[in-house]
């Protein structure tokens, strides 16, 4: 059996199907009978490649559960959910599949015959899901949607599983999921293995407003949404995984949540053929955790970069970092003492943007723990000393197409750069002031 929905559209898209749904109430979509197999059904309209379509394949005793708040905010929104019931069509098709509201929530739901699991009492959804989207376009890497949704819901809970298990073959006793804020400040919780799946399917409740999230105390919590792929075991702590979360609001995306705000500018390039891959040089000053000054008081050079016994008598501190890096998969390939007294730096391989991002994130919270480990204070800070060099991050980024090479070379143009890059970096310059409001949110990073 299958319940179908689509959009007709009035011109071909080259994306993929929206991974969103309306939501399925009133008489508009159901006249919430139940089907037998005997009764002849309505036809499913001919799906063309100018439709956006979703399907789902259940299987007797499934659901498909739908929230009206997660999909189109609060209740009476006129200008997102009644667009959007207009815009959508429902089908389904199978031997008994009914429509079904959970009396006292905002839920509601296609039901298939067999399915038992309390959902006039509002117990949670515990069934398998079938999701089956349209084939993606030539160029389309992930559902362009943002919401939430049922289709997002479904990744989750698998995701929460694979979590689970992955955490089991670990050893974990504890998740720490953790993102961060505008300020780059990390923050995270700490979740025992015991409540790691549920946990991860529903998220992590924060008080957005305790956080650098440009919220206030009437805002309600965001949800820290863990992305199974960036499950990484502590190398200070093996007890414990780290994951990198999404933040969800009120049943969205949190827009200006950084690594939200990477993925959707990912997504518009991947929406042309590209990927965006960067490369990190993180800089960081080891200093004395009660006095603030450098804590090698040896490290007095006036000329300190690349001093070779600088950077040995931290070989201890330097070591354990890139070591852990190396287990992690990483491809640290170089150490350096910096240009200022007390400041390091360590390289490790590029990759795709938002990998590389994550790692950046993870980065800082290493060398931060192993510093303290060892009796010592790390930083990041701009500029912690007026006198000296401050701490930068060069950021190499290039442009890949789906063949993967990259579209910034060309040996034949000025600076051996492509007429793509040319047009990157004049669109860098074009905004950079604007962008100085994000990247630089404080005075110290200012007077770098």
């Amino acid at each position: 059996m299958r319940v179908v929905l689509w959009k007709p559209s009035p011109r071909r898209r080259r994306h993929r199907a929206r991974a969103g749904v309306t939501n399925f109430s009133g008489d508009d979509h159901s006249d919430r009978n139940t089907y037998s197999g005997a009764e002849e059904l309505p036809p499913v309209p001919e799906v063309t490649d100018d439709d956006e379509v979703l399907r789902w394949d259940m299987q007797p005793g499934d659901a498909l559960l739908f929230n009206s708040y997660a999909l189109h905010g609060a209740p009476g929104n006129p200008s997102t959910t009644s667009a959007r019931r207009r815009g959508y069509a429902t089908r389904w098709c199978g031997d008994d599949v009914r429509y079904e509201d959970r009396p006292g929530t905002m839920n509601a739901g296609w039901v298939a015959a067999g399915f038992d699991n309390g959902l006039a009492d509002g117990a949670p959804i515990a069934c398998a899901l079938h999701p089956d989207c349209a084939r993606p376009r030539k160029h389309a890497q992930a559902p362009r949607s943002r919401k939430f949704s049922t289709w997002c819901a479904d990744r989750q809970a698998k995701a929460a599983v694979d979590i689970e298990a992955k955490g089991a073959a670990l050893n974990l006793d504890f998740y720490e999921f953790s993102f961060v804020d505008v300020f780059g400040a990390q923050r995270s919780k700490l979740v025992p293995a015991s409540r790691v799946r549920e946990m991860a399917t529903d998220g992590a409740g924060f008080a957005g407003f305790a956080a650098y999230l440009d919220q206030d105390p009437s805002s309600g919590d965001v949800l820290a949404m863990p992305d199974a792929s960036t499950l990484t075991q502590l190398p200070w702590n093996p007890r414990v995984g780290y994951l990198a979360c999404d933040l969800v609001w009120q049943g969205d995306y949190l827009d200006h949540a950084p690594r939200n705000a990477l993925r959707a500018m990912l997504r518009k390039l991947g929406d042309r053929g590209l990927t965006l891959k960067t490369g990190v040089e993180c800089e960081f000053f080891l200093v004395d955790p009660t006095t603030g000054a450098v804590a090698d008081a040896l490290d007095a050079s006036s000329k300190p970069c690349y001093d070779a016994m600088a950077l040995m008598r931290r070989f201890d501190v330097i070591s354990e970092v890139m070591t852990a890096m190396e287990a992690l998969g990483w491809g640290p390939y170089q150490a350096d003492h910096e240009d200022a007294n007390g400041q390091f730096e360590i390289n490790w391989d590029f990759d795709e943007a938002l990998v590389t991002a994550d790692r950046h994130a993870f980065f800082k919270y290493l060398v931060k723990s192993v510093s303290q480990k060892h009796g010592l204070r790390a930083t990041f800070m701009p500029k912690p000393f007026q006198a000296t060099t401050g701490s930068g991050c060069h950021a190499h980024v290039s442009l890949h197409d789906e063949t993967g090479a990259n579209v910034c070379a060309d040996s034949s143009g000025t600076l051996g750069l492509s007429p793509t890059a040319r047009h990157f970096v004049a669109g860098v310059r074009d905004r950079a002031e604007i962008k100085l409001h994000a990247i630089d949110a404080t005075l110290r990073n200012l007077t770098h």
